[in-house]
């Protein structure tokens, strides 16, 4: 019985430990630490030279990342997707913002292709703009290209996972 006993003692005591050193100091109990994984290592980077490119109009990095039939789809009319010239023409002409983040990334990988999928926030901190982006890249000889970008406007502050289902604290 007495051995019974320390082992349930054991095995709760590891348990305990295990679920404290999964938890961040501070944090909420039951929170979760994020590991970014490879692919989100990966495709972070890539976006990230991606949108630095456009912002200094690197044409060499643009035609590395972006594939000849790249379009960008969008919720506003008239529903058609903007192609590669267009869009490139737009972001540039508008000026893209010195400071930006990508958030909350997430990537799936399917063979020779992956879907990153995240928010990326321009502007500085009184005039940001948030987007919710998924990508759709290819891998050819090595390399990936983003060959499809879907994009939509996002709440202004990203979810942080700390509120209750109902919305009350």
């Amino acid at each position: 019985m007495k051995t019974a006993m320390m082992a349930v003692l054991l095995v709760l005591t590891q348990v305990s430990i295990s679920s404290a050193q999964r938890t961040k100091p501070g944090a909420p109990a039951g929170s979760r630490i994020h590991t970014a994984t490879r692919l989100v290592v990966t495709f972070h980077d890539l976006e990230r030279q991606l949108t630095i490119a456009l912002r200094q109009n690197d044409a060499a990095t643009l035609d590395r990342l972006l594939a000849s039939e790249f379009e960008v789809w969008t919720p506003q009319p008239p529903g058609e997707p903007i192609p590669r010239a267009v869009w490139v023409q737009e972001r540039q002409s508008a000026g893209v913002p010195e400071a930006f983040s990508i958030q909350q990334m997430a990537v799936r990988a399917l063979d020779e292709h992956a879907v990153a999928s995240f928010v990326l926030i321009e502007g500085a901190p009184a005039r940001q703009t948030a987007q919710f982006v998924v990508d759709l890249w290819a891998r050819s000889g090595g390399e990936w290209k983003l060959t499809d970008r879907y994009t939509s406007p996002a709440p202004p502050a990203p979810y942080s996972g700390e509120r209750k289902p109902t919305g009350k604290d």
